[in-house]
């Protein structure tokens, strides 16, 4: 939850609460940025957090929002790609990509069936790196057009939402990627294996065949139920193997970690009037009084008209800010702010 609040104002009591942290100032931006960077995430680096941000921000929450948090959601959201285009190493992980990682734990892997339920943007990279995998799969979505057409791109087949069902019954995983607000996904109490106790792959191998298929359950509200008796993995779960997973991929990270902190910190100051602006004054006036002391010592040097050698040399200086005056970003500020820190210590 982002507020604004008024000078020496304070937090509402419901968020006051043991558990709620608290961000303030620069660590808030900070955070927001990490946030939209996949770097607060459990797949690090992750992409689909943009996508989640950006609905959230411009559906019904984007009215409730004034000047100050749009303009902070506006230019953390283009600095974040700017940062990904510029720093990210690679393809970035993500949750289903880590959730086909535990299911190549499954004791017929590689020869397995694989359902997938809902065609949103985790369904549909869960059914591509599946599909990669050369795993039987299809697909399944409440919605018939928003599935055909994820179907067709995929070139995988169909299922009607009625029918899914019983087919889960005949698959060996069962992807659930659904934002559905209960569990879809609550087995058969005639083919529990032990209602409400939990099995390991180690118990699965045990009892071959499966009567049930393994629920990988991708929702962030639980798509599946404790009690379904099949071997459940949630998002939770992943916790346990994200971190052996993903060490190499966090190293990394560490350039656009450092980058970050550095673009938290201007949008900061341009949020609170602290930017580019003034910056860019005080670096202009050191510019200005450059050209003045060269001019002079030139003119004294050569006999030349000091105000012809003075338009020269600041068209010279002016060409070469020019990529700083004609643009304005996180990145153009930070050079401001760099040239008038040199004023200072002079």
């Amino acid at each position: 939850m982002y507020l604004v609040l008024p000078s020496g104002g304070r937090p509402p009591r419901e968020l006051l609460v043991p558990g709620v942290r608290h961000l303030e100032y620069e660590e808030a931006v900070r955070h927001l940025l990490r946030l939209l960077l996949g770097l607060e995430s459990l797949a690090i680096g992750e992409e689909h957090i943009v996508a989640q941000f950006r609905e959230c921000y411009e559906g019904n929450d984007k009215r409730r929002c004034g000047r100050m948090l749009h303009r902070l959601f506006q230019r953390a959201l283009h600095l974040a790609g700017t940062l990904r285009s510029c720093w990210s190493p690679g393809r970035a992980p993500s949750i289903p990509y880590l959730m086909l990682q535990r299911f190549k734990e499954h004791p017929r892997w590689p020869r397995v069936r694989a359902l997938v339920v809902g065609t949103g943007a985790m369904g549909e990279e869960t059914a591509r790196l599946l599909r990669a995998c050369r795993i039987e799969v299809r697909l399944v979505n409440r919605t018939l057009r928003k599935g055909e057409e994820v179907a067709e791109r995929l070139g995988l087949p169909l299922l009607s939402w009625e029918n899914w069902r019983e087919a889960a019954k005949d698959v060996d995983g069962l992807f659930l990627c659904t934002d559905a607000p209960e569990p879809l996904w609550r087995g058969s109490e005639t083919e529990t294996l032990g209602a409400g106790k939990k099995q390991s792959p180690e118990e699965c191998r045990r009892k071959e065949p499966l009567s049930l298929p393994w629920v990988l359950d991708l929702g962030g509200i639980p798509q599946s139920s404790p009690e379904s008796g099949a071997i459940r993995i949630t998002v939770d779960d992943l916790r346990e193997c994200a971190e052996r997973l993903l060490e190499t991929h966090r190293k990394g990270l560490r350039r656009l970690e450092q980058e970050a902190d550095i673009t938290a910190r201007a949008l900061w100051e341009e949020l609170s009037g602290i930017y580019g602006d003034t910056y860019r004054r005080l670096a202009l006036a050191r510019a200005k009084q450059v050209v003045r002391d060269r001019v002079e010592r030139t003119a004294k040097k050569t006999g030349a008209d000091p105000e012809i050698l003075e338009a020269m040399a600041w068209s010279v200086v002016k060409g070469v800010l020019h990529p700083l005056l004609s643009n304005r970003t996180s990145h153009t500020n930070r050079v401001w702010r760099l040239l008038a820190e040199t004023e200072r210590r002079s």
